[in-house]
């Protein structure tokens, strides 16, 4: 029995030992993100596109992030980076045969609202736009949350907030982006674990 039991002993301390093959890796977790916006002629009277128009990636609103897509999937590209603690940079791209929208923020918060926004930048495109690329200058869309919107950092990088641009330009067409909602998951962070 007494050796029964130092049996035992020995075949789960030898167990205990090995390495267990795959419990330290880390598969990356693929990045997800989708987007809508309405493209119109806004406040500006120089802008060529006239007919306004709402495109998307994914289906999401202000009030559902749940529509989001994967990067790799039906042809879908994603790629952000949520970076920082309690003020955040987002920099992130969802492009796919829908239509393409970058974004770039500085400083978003959880203090960021339509009234008091976050200001970045923005390029869209859509097929609907004859190839042309349209962007804003420098900071000139605000960024915000609204309702239960968010933005996360540390070891998951996450972000779903509202956003507008009074301004894009193509050439010497000046239009704008309104109602757009962005959302973006398992986002590089920065964080030492990644």
């Amino acid at each position: 029995m007494r050796f029964a039991h130092l049996a035992a002993f020995g075949c789960c301390a030898f167990l205990c030992s090995v390495p267990v093959a795959g419990c330290s890796d880390t598969t990356p977790v693929p990045q997800k993100g989708a987007w809508t916006v309405e493209f119109s002629r806004g406040n500006n009277s120089e802008c060529a596109d006239d007919t306004p128009f709402n495109a998307d990636v994914g289906t999401v609103t202000a009030t559902d992030p749940s529509g989001v897509v994967t990067d790799g999937s039906d042809d879908v590209t994603v790629q952000c980076t949520v970076t920082g603690s309690s003020s955040f940079d987002v920099d992130a791209l969802v492009s796919g045969r829908t239509g393409s929208l970058s974004v770039v923020i500085k400083g978003i918060s959880s203090k960021s609202t339509q009234d008091h926004p976050a200001h970045g930048s923005a390029s869209f495109f859509a097929p609907n736009l004859g190839g042309s690329t349209y962007s804003s200058a420098g900071t000139g869309c605000d960024f915000w949350f609204e309702g239960k919107q968010r933005v996360e950092g540390g070891t998951t990088g996450k972000i779903w907030a509202s956003f507008a641009c009074d301004q894009v330009t193509h050439d010497s067409s000046i239009c704008a982006l309104s109602d757009g909602v962005i959302v973006f998951e398992n986002c590089g962070t920065g964080a030492a674990s990644e």
